[in-house]
């Protein structure tokens, strides 16, 4: 098959020499076509050379460190990247690719090729210009490879936001799909985030994975969101902990590590094995690289003699227990973070662990499993909320439907609150309405009881709907 392939391409290149045009009844013959399966085959034979040809006839590339091993090009498919260290050695690459096209009839792409110049920042220098057939290339400040943007600055933003607004189009997509099924239960609907959003979210989380990008995780936060119901700027302390999911970065560290790991146990004639050898010793010098993110990572998660060793002798119980101690220092912040918000007050008495609700998979009405949600995330419309967004004062945020004198919160309206008497005694047993505390209101939202389970988000449904409904009645408003 080799030689089959040699034979076809030394023919094929035969005739572009020679200045003959590849007939129709060649191409038919040989079934080089674009699709065809020979066609990435024949298209390596040349690209191959062009590698050849810039090696023996360039001299600044990238340097890597410590092997003096100078890199010119990267190749991929149809794809080429040209890079140096200097301005009159991008240009010499260029001009040698110029040629190579003129010998071999190829063309390229000028919309598509674009310059990055990688610097710390500041403008570019005048003679920072390069040109292809006389015409001046454009430069840009950051370009898609391979599905990632690279920006100068080696920033990811750019690639999270493209990431991420790639993941929203596909879930819009889903979410029509899904409006034809109807409502689903909890387990499906991640399972179809973790199969199709996660992929694209995490694409190339590699290299990037270490770094903070709110983009990443907004996404999977509008998932959580939309399934529970629950307003846009809910607190993702309480979306986390109703759903059970853990922030997308301890998923993304799993896999910058994995890489490292696969990079160890690499050969060290190969280029990703080479390129970190040299990230290892500018590391050691003081300079901040991929590699020092990684190193500082391990030791702040108490991994450090991993780093020392560089070595792991068993892969999957060192990933399964790395995952194990993100997942426990999450929670121990999770705790803190709650305990110092003020929106979560009645949360942190009834959530305990990160653990998915029973109620999301126990009420099957989508419209009741709504509304608990938004009560327990307080994501509604009782005064203790839409007074905070007025800036009242917490002790002035009272309730105007009946003549307690009491705070409208989360406790008055399901245990208190007079108004809702008779949903409350068609719906919540009396145990917890009768000598009411907070003890007993903390029981009802963490009771495991299917009944119960059922039961609360009727009433909390039925007594928003009557709390509106009087309100408008009696001509009762907050402003």
């Amino acid at each position: 098959m080799k030689n089959l392939l040699h034979n076809i391409y030394e023919n094929v290149k035969a005739c572009v020499r020679n200045n003959n045009e590849l007939s129709d009844t060649f191409n038919l013959e040989l079934g080089v076509r674009q699709g065809c399966i020979l066609s990435p085959f024949l298209f390596s034979f040349f690209i191959n050379e062009l590698a050849t040809q810039i090696e023996m006839n360039c001299e600044n590339g990238i340097q890597l460190h410590p092997d003096i091993v100078h890199v010119f090009l990267l190749l991929f498919a149809d794809d080429i990247v040209l890079f140096s260290s200097t301005v009159a050695g991008l240009q010499k690459l260029i001009m040698e690719l110029e040629t190579y096209c003129d010998e071999y009839k190829l063309k390229v792409n000028r919309n598509k090729t674009k310059v990055v110049v990688f610097k710390r920042g500041g403008r570019l220098a005048k003679n920072e210009k390069w040109q292809y057939r006389g015409i001046e290339l454009e430069t840009t400040n950051s370009y898609k490879y391979l599905g990632i943007f690279f920006s100068h600055c080696l920033s990811w933003l750019t690639h999270a936001k493209y990431a991420s607004l790639q993941a929203q189009k596909v879930m819009i997509g889903l979410y029509k799909q899904l409006n034809v099924f109807g409502d689903l239960n909890i387990s499906s609907y991640f399972k179809i985030f973790d199969a199709k959003i996660y992929p694209i979210i995490s694409y190339g989380a590699e290299i990037w994975g270490l770094s903070h990008l709110p983009d990443i995780e907004r996404v999977q936060l509008q998932a959580c969101k939309k399934f529970l119901g629950v307003k846009h700027n809910t607190t993702n302390l309480m979306v986390y902990g109703e759903c059970g999911r853990y922030p997308m970065s301890l998923f993304m560290s799993i896999k910058v590590i994995k890489y490292w790991l696969k990079l160890l146990n690499m050969p060290p004639y190969r280029l990703p094995k080479k390129c970190y050898n040299m990230l290892v010793l500018f590391d050691r010098n003081g300079h901040t690289n991929w590699v020092t993110a990684i190193r500082k990572f391990l030791f702040s998660k108490g991994f450090g003699y991993v780093w020392n060793n560089q070595y792991v002798n068993f892969k999957n119980l060192f990933i399964s227990e790395l995952m194990r101690r993100l997942k426990d220092m999450y929670l121990q912040e999770w705790f803190e973070n709650m305990s110092l918000s003020s929106k979560c007050l009645y949360y942190r008495m009834i959530e305990y662990n990160l653990d998915q609700e029973m109620y999301l998979s126990v009420i099957n009405v989508k419209k009741f499993r709504t509304a608990l949600s938004r009560f327990r995330c307080s994501s509604h419309n009782l005064y203790i909320e839409s007074g905070r967004f007025r800036g009242i004062d917490r002790e002035n945020r009272i309730c105007k439907l009946c003549d307690q004198c009491a705070i409208e919160d989360e406790y008055h309206f399901l245990l208190i609150c007079p108004v809702y008497t008779r949903l409350r005694n068609l719906y919540i047993n009396k145990y917890y309405s009768v000598h009411a505390n907070q003890h007993k209101f903390v029981a009802l939202l963490s009771n495991r009881n299917k009944i119960i389970l059922q039961n609360l988000p009727m009433f909390v449904y039925y007594a928003m709907k009557f709390r509106a409904e009087y309100m408008l009645e009696h001509n009762i408003s907050y402003m």
